[in-house]
């Protein structure tokens, strides 16, 4: 796990673990045909695919889940610059969990095929990241990237 490799203690690691593994619960609210859509989405359907993170916060608040776990949920799409969503939080008021969440989030979007395009590298994914200026806290991406946890997997 990542968190670990980055020297995160146990119940850091323990809680981005939850969070990566549940971060798109909240899809389950979204309606399915804007799920399924192939074309390019409008506006209206990209808001409404954006609160999948509140919608999936929410379910997992009512479950008990620690704070921790539902803020990184929450705050997975924020940005370092403060262009994210839902919030528009910037810098320090995003959660280390939700940084490094966005990180692994968008490697593994990269390096998996899509309908749109084909799966880039690894090497490929990590130079991309690196060229998304103000999309994630530059030390944590610099941490990732230079542990080797980029590499092929």
């Amino acid at each position: 796990m990542a968190a670990r490799e980055l020297g995160w203690n146990e119940e850091e690691a323990e809680h981005i673990g939850m969070a990566a593994l549940l971060a798109d619960i909240g899809y389950s609210k979204i309606d399915s045909n804007i799920l399924k859509k192939e074309d390019e989405l409008t506006k209206e359907e990209r808001e409404e695919m954006q609160c999948h993170v509140s919608e999936g916060a929410n379910m997992l608040a009512k479950l008990g889940l620690p704070e921790e776990v539902v803020e990184t949920v929450a705050f997975h799409h924020e940005r370092f610059d403060g262009n994210g969503y839902p919030y528009g939080l910037r810098e320090e008021q995003i959660n280390k969990g939700a940084k490094l969440l966005a990180i692994i989030d968008t490697f593994d979007a990269l390096t998996t095929w899509r309908t749109y395009r084909p799966e880039y590298s690894s090497q490929e994914a990590a130079e991309k990241m690196y060229r998304m200026k103000g999309a994630f806290d530059p030390k944590l991406l610099n941490s990732f990237i230079s542990t080797g946890l980029f590499k092929e997997h």
